[in-house]
């Protein structure tokens, strides 16, 4: 569960969704406001809540694609399904890019693209490893957090929310660094990893294959903001 004591750390409103219900027939019953906090000390946080009834009904950002996931596929055909999943992914990575454009220093990294899906991954709780080869950072996930939001959950299509979650990744680093490239996972792929390119400018030499520590990038990120 996530506090929502204005006391404890500043949050922020980022928007909201339309839920349905866990009947048989999905019909719409309401709707979850998106939240997220950004603090050094207890980590960076996305989450969802419905209005009046606080932290007892937060739910992680993979749970949040997991459910409007169901909304998506109640009365819709494959194709609008997948197009309301596409607008909902790329809103929500247009306000989250937003948000951190003007609430902490990622712009001025060196490299606000991985700042950024580092900070994802640390919503979800993700247990990750960050490698650099030459201009490429790999992000490589030990577990997918999909998988075990909807193990958790009991709502199933981790495909569909797989395919909204990366929806929301590009979106967010194609507005922070949009010279870069990104290359996604499936649901399927033998390794769990989200790639960055960037093209090496002719003054710099490849660089040797390194293994980051998790916060390396955050802590870089936090430095500039605070300084």
């Amino acid at each position: 569960m996530f506090s929502t004591n204005p006391s404890d750390v500043e949050i922020h409103r980022l928007g909201n969704y339309t839920i349905s219900s866990g009947d048989l027939y999905y019909s719409e019953c309401g709707q979850r406001e998106i939240f997220i906090s950004d603090d050094p000390g207890n980590g960076f946080q996305i989450w969802g809540e419905v209005p009046g009834f606080g932290s007892v009904s937060s739910i992680n950002l993979c749970e949040i694609f997991l459910e409007y996931s169901m909304f998506c596929q109640s009365s819709r055909e494959r194709e609008q399904a997948y197009a309301e999943m596409k607008t909902f992914g790329e809103n929500l990575g247009h306000m989250l890019a937003q948000h951190l454009k003007k609430k902490t220093g990622i712009t001025s990294s060196r490299d606000p693209g991985a700042c950024a899906l580092e900070c994802i991954f640390e919503s979800v709780h993700a247990n990750i490893n960050i490698e650099r080869i030459g201009p490429d950072l790999r992000f490589i996930i030990a577990n997918c957090p999909l998988i075990d939001a909807s193990e958790k959950t009991g709502l199933n299509d981790a495909d569909f929310a797989q395919f909204g979650f990366n929806i929301m990744v590009q979106r967010v680093l194609s507005e922070l660094d949009p010279h870069m490239l990104l290359n996604m996972p499936r649901m399927g792929d033998k390794e769990h990893a989200y790639t960055i390119h960037k093209p090496i400018l002719p003054r710099f030499e490849p660089l040797a294959m390194t293994i980051l520590p998790n916060n390396d990038l955050r802590k870089e990120m936090f430095n500039i903001a605070n300084n």
